[in-house]
Parts: structure tokens; sequence; C-alpha cells
């Protein structure tokens, strides 16, 4: 059987998407946490702008920190391998 390739993803293109679309960026990267935050940041949206208050800055780190660790997993893999 042929195994999955791996790639790694890019952490500029996330923050790029995250920066343009809050939670919904986080689709590239976590797609549970996406749906999560975007359901939080829909229900909270009427509550004077708090659910982007709360949702975006919090996508923005989330996002690049899931990315890394992707990375970081696709780099051991590929070692593993090697070997």
């Amino acid at each position: 059987m042929e195994e999955a390739k791996l790639k790694r993803k890019s952490i500029i293109l996330q923050l790029v998407l995250n920066i343009f679309l809050g939670p919904f960026g986080l689709f590239y990267s976590g797609k549970i946490t996406a749906i999560i935050l975007s359901i939080i940041c829909i229900v909270l949206l009427p509550a004077f702008g708090l659910g982007l208050f709360l949702t975006w800055p919090t996508s923005i780190v989330l996002g690049v920190l899931y990315v890394k660790d992707h990375n970081d997993y696709v780099y051991i893999m590929e070692g593993l391998r090697k070997n």
C-alpha cells in the first residue's frame, strides 16, 4: 500500500488567511477549531462585536501554532521514512 504523502503548510499563508478571514482562516489548518471559533464569533457578533474581538486574535495565534505543529510532525515523519 502506498503511504500518504504529507505536505508542509505555509505559516505565512495561514497568517494572511487569519488576518483577513479571522476564524474562517483556520479551515486551512484546524477544522474542528475553525468550526468552534466560527460559531462563537457568529453567536457573539451581535454583542457589540465581542465575537470579533475575542475570536479574531485567538484564531491568528492558534492558526500559526497549528501549522507549526503540523510542519514539525511532517519533518519527523520524513525522517522516519528515510531510515
